[in-house]
């Protein structure tokens, strides 16, 4: 070597290697020192490096399936499937779902995985992890059922290449053992007596096959059904067992047992029971099983919609098995209660004893053939003031008294048995549940309260029977009865202006209408002028004797429908309607408002097509062509040739009376409300029973001390769910023409102008009452669609339903054949429109029905199915939600039900103040703004 040094160089060449760009995990290279420049490599002339290369991330490891293939017999219940990772991992915790691929099996029929699908190992854990594929021995794997299965989504891993796919093999066995339990699970007499709903299933051979459909499914204790957060695509029944079902009810999370005969899980379309609802299996069970594809197909072949029956079936079990229901409280029509007698009464005949029914009593009518003419109707009638005269008289009590007015004389005296049938047959209800709310229908609205404490009766018993069912009740009412419940908001309103919404939203749920008449009817003159015995053995004359002392009459005459203004149009809470805006949904409707409208409307049509989509009502309003007057059936003195229609559909002269002296005498519907009518009737016609009326009139209704139902707009009540139905397109009294014989004060009906179908009117002409429709047979329609002012938002959605014809298929010898059918009976649907609007969980529903009676719609077929259909989505709706939509409603706002007006200004600053603190809440954001924007309206 030099003494001085010098510069050296050499060549490093790499020779092998493994590894490669983007590696995860360590590598080697192997180097050697090659062209050396004034130095030498070594005594070989090579020399050999090995170069370590550390990856920059973190090594990690590769999933695998133990064994590709598994094969498993059907009577071993389930195999697990063995899955590995390739090396332990310093990793943070690896994990990989497994996938269903597909089958020649049937999901949750054939085959179901355990719900927890995701594999995980820990850093230092087993290498081993396993996945369990559960077999059903159904006995129909013909040959084999294969199940395929792969895996996806890897987290702090890897999947091979070829990604992995696992075989299951599902073999079929046919020991006696299995053999037998195949019998047992399958014969049609074990499944009919788990299902026996199924006799709901008038198409005999939909209910065949569906029996045959099912597929037994057997569990191990403390097998998990149906997991939280899953959506079952499958009906299961249980067939043996006991299954726990933990679901919210009633906005509280319950659980409750199920057992043999129990519906456990419904399809996902059943809305909002699924989503926090959790089956276990308490002890080793059997479950019958069909799967939603399956159902389909049958449901899709049948002639009959066994849906709804499975549906109502599943919900009417999520409430039993509460052993709760929400309480059912009835209101009935105008002399739909029975009246007893509290004061013994001499007649002729026989006598009248205390506690005899009275109305309707068949002795006491046949006696007013007979031998006393008078008895009978001198003790219903009422004394001076409404006080008790020769008899004291008072409602029954309890459901016999509005179940039918007499059990010997049923069909046309029924009231609510329909209902109440239905009610406990196919919802289980019993007294506890089912509450009557019998009341003197002779009476005014404040004698009610006055001499029978009727409100005070009928808060009591809401209450009691809230608190005896544990849940919310539901009102439903007929008739006069829907007015007896406005009433009764009002008058809760003014004995508790601070606490009656809070009141309402925990004790009433919904209130459903039937056939009300909230703005009157032209009948209700007709009987305190002319008289009307309704097919009784009486005259007419006597049934106006006894009419001119009934309280209530005045409380259903006709009152103006005009549109309101915003002003008149106020009430003390958010949700009482839009008024005037919806109520352009009864008027007739042009083509170009039709398109403007979104909805397909034909004037020249009946009434609205089917239209499934919302209707916005905030459009401008179209130019309408002047509507035909009625022509002057009414040769009225002052008057036009052509009178005239007040807006909303009442005719401008609504009664002309024609006295014996020759007199004509015209009036309107403000001069029924102020008793005008009858005031000019006694003073010019010399009538005592007409200065009656004018009497109870001026002393109950028009009296300012007294708050009268005649001088308030009917306004929605603040109740979650109103829904409201009624017949349409019938003759309908409309308007009358009445004449006084010469000397007495008997009047006889001289003319009457009916109004007929599309609203026109019998007094030719092409008159028209300005709307589309006509009434019930009772109630015009201007009365009747005036819940239209109840839609809670601009936008409301219309549904045309066509006539619809359901067939019963009898069949004999209980052979379900079709080489049996003996005879096909058909249920006709008739065509109807619903009408439904919402607001922040607040609905408002109304249902016109074609060719509905008015005394028919409380026991039609089509009510009570109606009002199933409604509990339903009660159940939906309310039971599975674990949130109150009105609950921001009672804590920020309890204190401005009535607010001053010289306080609003403090509360309007409270509610913005709650903003911020529910921001993140667009739902509480939007009620609060809602209730801002109406005391910024209403002061």
């Amino acid at each position: 070597m030099d003494a001085a040094p010098k510069r050296v160089y050499v060549d490093m060449a790499a020779i092998s290697s493994t590894c490669s760009r983007g590696v995860e995990r360590e590598c080697h290279v192997d180097v050697v020192l090659v062209r050396p420049r004034r130095c030498r490599v070594g005594a070989y002339g090579l020399t050999h490096l090995a170069v370590q290369v550390q990856s920059k991330k973190k090594p990690v490891s590769v999933v695998q399936p133990v064994h590709s293939s598994y094969v498993v017999s059907e009577n071993h219940k389930y195999v697990d499937v063995e899955v590995t990772r390739t090396r332990h991992s310093t990793s943070p915790p690896s994990s990989v779902d497994v996938a269903f691929v597909s089958s020649t099996g049937s999901p949750f029929i054939d085959f179901h995985f355990q719900e927890e699908r995701t594999l995980t190992w820990q850093p230092d854990g087993n290498a081993t992890q396993t996945f369990r594929v559960y077999v059903r021995p159904n006995h129909e794997h013909v040959p084999n059922d294969t199940v395929y299965l792969t895996f996806v989504n890897p987290e702090h891993m890897q999947l091979p290449a070829q990604a992995p796919m696992v075989e299951v093999v599902i073999l079929n066995a046919n020991d006696s053992e299995s053999v037998a339990e195949r019998n047992m699970t399958q014969s049609a007499a074990f499944r009919q007596r788990i299902m026996p709903w199924l006799s709901e299933v008038k198409d005999m051979h939909a209910a065949q096959r569906l029996l045959e459909a099912w597929n037994a499914y057997p569990v191990e204790e403390g097998e998990v059904v149906i997991a939280r957060g899953r959506v079952p695509r499958f009906l299961a029944i249980v067939a043996e067992g006991t299954f726990s079902i933990e679901a919210p009810i009633f906005g509280q999370q319950r659980t409750r047992k199920a057992r043999k005969g129990d519906l456990v899980s419904f399809f996902s379309a059943v809305k909002r029971t699924n989503s926090s609802t959790e089956v276990k299996a308490m002890t080793k069970g059997l479950l019958l099983v069909l799967d939603h594809h399956v159902f389909h197909l049958h449901n899709k072949s049948a002639h009959q919609d066994i849906y709804k029956v499975l549906k109502h079936e599943f919900l009417r079990q999520t409430i039993m098995g509460d052993g709760r229901r929400f309480p059912v409280v009835m209101v009935p029509g105008f002399m739909s209660t029975q009246l007893e007698a509290w004061k013994r009464k001499d007649c002729n005949g026989v006598d009248i004893e205390i506690m005899d029914q009275v109305w309707l009593s068949l002795e006491q009518m046949m006696q007013t053939i007979t031998v006393d003419r008078y008895c009978w109707l001198e003790c219903l009638a009422l004394g001076i003031n409404q006080t008790d005269d020769t008899c004291k008289v008072r409602a029954g009590s309890g459901i016999a008294a509005i179940r039918e007015l007499n059990a010997n004389i049923r069909g046309i005296t029924t009231i609510f048995r329909s209902i109440l049938t239905f009610l406990a047959e196919k919802w289980g209800y019993d007294s506890q549940s089912l509450i009557a709310m019998p009341y003197d229908w002779r009476l005014s609205p404040d004698m009610l309260q006055r001499r029978d404490k009727f409100f005070s009766t009928f808060k009591a018993k809401v209450e009691m029977a809230v608190a005896v069912n544990e849940a919310p009740a539901v009102l439903i009412a007929h008739s006069l009865g829907n007015q007896v419940i406005l009433e009764f908001f009002a008058w809760l309103e003014k004995e508790f202006p601070k606490s009656f919404l809070k009141w309402t939203e925990k004790h009433i749920i919904a209130y459903y209408g039937i056939a009300p008449a909230f703005r009157g009817a032209t009948q209700a003159v007709v009987a305190d002028l002319i008289g009307d015995n309704m097919g009784l053995p009486v005259t007419n004359y006597q049934a106006r004797v006894f009419g001119s002392t009934v309280g209530s009459s005045p409380w259903m005459f006709p009152v103006s429908v005009r549109t309101p203004t915003a002003a008149e149009w106020t009430c003390s809470h958010p949700y009482c309607g839009e008024g005037a805006t919806t109520l352009r949904l009864r008027r007739p409707h042009t083509l170009d408002e039709l398109k403007t409208r979104r909805a397909v409307l034909n004037e020249y049509e009946t009434m609205c097509q089917a239209a499934q989509w919302h209707t916005p009502l905030d459009q401008p309003e179209v130019e309408q062509a002047d509507t035909s007057d009625i022509r002057a059936f009414l040769s009225a003195n002052g008057t036009d040739e052509t009178g005239g229609i007040e807006e909303g559909g009442w005719p401008r002269y609504l009664i002309n009376i024609t006295l014996g002296n020759g007199t004509e005498l015209v009036f309107g519907v403000n001069d029924l409300r102020t008793g005008k009518l009858f005031q000019d009737l006694a003073r010019y016609g010399n009538d005592s029973h007409a200065q009656r009326v004018a009497d109870t009139i001026r002393h109950f209704y028009t009296n300012k001390e007294i708050s009268s139902p005649l001088d308030r707009l009917p306004t929605r009540p603040p109740i979650k769910h109103v829904a409201i139905v009624y017949g349409v397109n019938r003759n309908t009294p409309y308007a009358i023409h009445a004449t006084q014989t010469k000397g007495t004060d008997e009047l006889t009906l001289t003319n009457q102008v009916l109004e007929m179908q599309n609203g026109e009117l019998s007094s030719g002409n092409n008159a028209s009452n300005s709307l589309r429709c006509s009434g019930d047979g009772t109630v015009p329609y201007a009365s009747l669609s005036w819940v239209h002012a109840w839609h809670l938002s601009q936008s409301v959605s219309i549904v045309r339903n066509q006539q619809t014809v359901q067939p019963f298929f009898d069949h004999a010898f209980s052979e379900y054949t079709p080489e049996q059918v003996s005879r096909v009976i058909d249920t006709v649907i008739p065509e109807h429109t619903v009408f439904d609007s919402d607001k922040h969980g607040y609905r408002t529903t109304v249902v016109e029905v074609e060719g509905l009676e008015h005394r028919d719609a409380v026991r039609t077929t089509f009510t009570t199915e109606l009002i199933d259909n409604l509990m339903q989505d009660l159940v939906q709706v309310i039971v599975h939600d674990a949130t109150s939509d009105v609950e921001l409603l009672q804590r920020g706002v309890k204190d401005i039900e009535q607010p001053p007006a010289t306080t609003t200004k403090a509360v309007t600053k409270h509610l913005r103040s709650l903003l911020a603190e529910h921001k993140h809440d667009e739902t509480a954001l939007q009620r609060i703004t809602d209730v801002i924007a109406f005391l910024e309206d209403k002061h």
